[in-house]
């Protein structure tokens, strides 16, 4: 399932510019590759000036853009005047690399909050096996809670709450074991309140 998200780089003045990240917007990848990897200025520029992209990874050439990689054209940033304005038409996840030299995070639920306060309240869980048949990660993802829908003893899963919003689309590969949440992940598919 897609987890798309933003990226984006607050200028001096507090504008900002966005781009757009089709896979894997959630703060345990995109979140800890960008507080790990982009931590300059520099890096970010480089990184907005290639456009949109289909995934993010440890740098630049491993990730693929749309333009570069696949020869489509390029959609440059989106300039917005701050960092509340880029949150129109965002996708589940904006991250802004603030002129202070931060990672901050806004997923809809929260204020802006910094990429690694939010990583610190997620865990990963993995099923019978990690990834799928085009190498991409498969896991549960678990973020703290308190009192949002989904809440379960301080937690809910992230993978529900996208399929629950119907920001995702649920799919088992037969050739593989059941998945341990299977049923849990069908019926909020099911009860989606947009569907996929």
């Amino acid at each position: 399932m897609s987890t798309r998200s933003n990226i984006a780089l607050e200028l001096n003045d507090g504008s900002v510019d966005r781009i757009y990240c089709h896979w894997d917007g959630y703060p345990d990848n995109n979140g800890r590759i960008l507080l790990e990897n982009y931590t300059t200025v520099e890096q970010v520029s480089e990184m907005l000036a290639l456009g949109d992209m289909s995934s993010l990874e440890e740098n630049i050439n491993k990730t693929t853009f749309y333009a570069r990689d696949r020869e489509e054209d390029l959609k440059k940033p989106t300039r917005f005047e701050s960092r509340e304005d880029a949150k129109n038409n965002m996708e589940e996840y904006l991250y802004v690399f603030t002129k202070d030299g931060e990672w901050i995070v806004f997923d809809y639920g929260e204020d802006f909050r910094p990429v690694v306060e939010v990583l610190a309240e997620y865990e990963k869980e993995y099923d019978y096996y990690q990834d799928d048949k085009f190498g991409r990660i498969l896991a549960y993802v678990w973020e703290g809670c308190s009192t949002q829908v989904g809440c379960q003893q301080g937690k809910r899963m992230v993978n529900w709450v996208l399929l629950k919003q119907g920001y995702a689309k649920f799919v088992i590969y037969e050739d593989r074991r059941e998945l341990k949440h299977k049923d849990y992940l069908e019926k909020a598919a099911k009860t989606a309140v947009f569907k996929f």
